[in-house]
């Protein structure tokens, strides 16, 4: 019984390191970003939550989720060459640094 549950956590840490060595670090498309855009813009009501409760480490994963999202839109930003889609992102890119600047004040 023991060996079976050792295989079956064994293939559990092969699959998760392989997919975090294969997937780039910043690759992502413009439905992608928008949905991850929107989803951090609403958490900013349940973090506020979290600070009064004092969940700091809920509140330092949330940052770092900024910082991804802000460097995936820079990634992103480069490989767009229609006007609309450029000016998508930089819309994205510069409301997403005000909701850093914001965290970064007040949390």
């Amino acid at each position: 019984m023991r060996s079976t549950q050792t295989r079956k956590s064994a293939r559990r840490s092969t699959r998760s390191s392989m997919k975090m060595a294969t997937l780039p670090e910043y690759e992502a498309t413009m439905c992608g970003l928008s949905k991850w855009y929107k989803a951090k813009m609403e958490k900013l009501g349940f973090m506020v939550l979290a600070k009064e409760k004092g969940y700091d480490s809920t509140i330092n994963e949330y940052k770092k989720g900024i910082n991804r999202l802000l460097k995936s839109i820079e990634h992103v930003m480069g490989q767009y060459q229609d006007p609309d889609r450029r000016h998508d992102l930089l819309v994205m890119y510069m409301s997403t640094q005000c909701l850093q600047d914001f965290v970064m004040k007040t949390m």
